[in-house]
């Protein structure tokens, strides 16, 4: 139970946390590391509390879709989020990398596969960062796991 805390604890944290991205967000509403901290913070919270709640509270099946579709709504703000960067920087490889990561944990395998390529495609176009490697080589591993699942 003391694991079940420290996540409760950790999910409360997280919470004030988002509350101060939120506050810092109104100041520098363009602010593309602020934005990609609350995208992140966003995904976080959803993959938390629905573990939380599914397998550590093994929530009832009507339960445990309520705590699913709370789950898809936070994933779905994090998505908002992360378009939003794009409209401000729409070479942001980052950003699509973290679509593709909302959307194949939503099991929309065609939209992750979507924003995998455009991030791939950036890359390619010389559009990344040295510590952005490994994160699109992943995602590229990514990709290839989805596109098993589809066949």
């Amino acid at each position: 139970m003391d694991e079940n805390k420290d996540l409760i604890d950790e999910i409360r944290k997280h919470d004030v946390m988002l509350t101060e991205v939120n506050s810092d967000l109104k100041e520098s509403p363009n602010d593309i590391d602020l934005l990609r901290k609350k995208g992140a913070m966003l995904e976080y919270k959803a993959y938390n509390i629905y573990y939380l709640r599914k397998i550590v509270l093994k929530y009832s099946d009507a339960k445990a879709a309520a705590a699913r579709e709370e789950r898809d709504k936070l994933l779905k703000d994090a998505i908002r989020i992360y378009e939003l960067i794009l409209e401000i920087s729409p070479n942001h490889t980052e950003s699509y990398i973290d679509l593709a990561e909302c959307w194949s944990s939503l099991e929309d395998y065609s939209k992750a596969i979507e924003y995998y390529d455009k991030a791939i495609g950036l890359y390619n176009k010389g559009y990344y960062s040295e510590c952005l490697e490994d994160e699109l080589k992943d995602a590229i591993s990514r990709k290839k796991e989805i596109l098993k699942l589809e066949i």
